[in-house]
């Protein structure tokens, strides 16, 4: 299935987009979406799409701690 995302902004690693095609966990094409079997729409309503952000964080005292031994 091909989801399409419009209305809204859309995070990219160059700015902000309008329409993003996502099929499954890969970003898709237009051509992707209507050639697609299973199509489905999700309007942002003026709303901003970000990517998830994992727990990336770090310890910086315990990481001084392993260096000096």
């Amino acid at each position: 299935m091909v989801t399409r995302y419009y209305n809204g902004s859309i995070w990219h690693p160059h700015g902000f987009g309008s329409i993003l095609y996502v099929d499954g966990d890969q970003v898709a094409s237009e051509r992707d979406y209507y050639e697609a079997d299973e199509r489905e729409e999700f309007d942002l309503n003026g709303g901003t799409l970000l990517p998830a952000f994992r727990d990336g964080h770090a310890h910086p005292l315990f990481a001084g701690r392993e260096l000096l031994s």
